[in-house]
């Protein structure tokens, strides 16, 4: 291994050990009242959390919006961690068609309704994401006053495409077809080169769809 492989490979392995021990501090601290968010974009914090916190909650908020990709691949990781997802949702749905960014309140409301009685949440958020999250902090605060955490807010893109690599990490089959960020169907079109944040809510101006601001 050369020296510039070998500096990499350092890094990428401090990285995955400070997200673990953030992992197990979350745990230790909050034990049943943690849960992890999940969007079922990709597993790779779901799969660091199993090794690290086997027992927490994994949670879904199902808007009733996404693609039958998406819920393949929440069956996809069931199997594999051999665990139950918690699905919230959906709510009442709005009628067909749906313009990008009427299914973001209803997800919100199911936010809540899935934190009450938690104390603490874990996310997949990153800093490299969205201008939007550029300040994201590992671990923090979130407007209900819950600690909220995102082991992986210092990773790049780069480091989730090496750690999906080399841990066979499950991922939506729409990364594949050029969904670089995956939401519900209406909000979520194929991204322009070079912007993975550009096919959400094309056209609107919206970055968030609210649950991270």
């Amino acid at each position: 291994m050369d020296l510039l492989n070998e500096k990499t490979h350092r890094s990428i392995l401090q990285r995955v050990d400070t997200v673990r021990a953030t992992l197990e501090w979350a745990g230790d601290t909050y034990g049943n009242g943690l849960c992890l968010l999940a969007s079922m974009q990709d597993a790779v914090l779901v799969d660091l959390a199993m090794a690290a916190i086997p027992d927490v909650d994994v949670v879904f908020l199902d808007t009733g919006y996404h693609f039958a990709e998406t819920h393949q691949t929440l069956h996809r990781i069931e199997s594999r961690y051999d665990i139950d997802v918690k699905v919230v949702g959906p709510p009442q749905l709005l009628p067909w068609p749906v313009l990008p960014g009427e299914c973001c309140a209803p997800k919100i409301q199911l936010l809540d309704e899935a934190l009450q009685g938690r104390s603490a949440w874990l996310t997949g958020a990153r800093r490299c994401e969205a201008s939007s999250r550029s300040n994201l902090r590992r671990i923090g605060t979130d407007r209900r006053g819950l600690a909220k955490i995102s082991p992986l807010a210092e990773w790049s893109d780069q480091d989730v495409a090496r750690y999906v690599e080399t841990h066979a990490v499950i991922t939506n089959p729409l990364i594949a077809q050029g969904y670089a960020s995956i939401g519900c169907e209406p909000c979520t079109t194929k991204a322009d080169y070079g912007d993975p944040r550009s096919g959400r809510w094309r056209g609107t101006g919206r970055t968030e769809c609210g649950i991270h601001l």
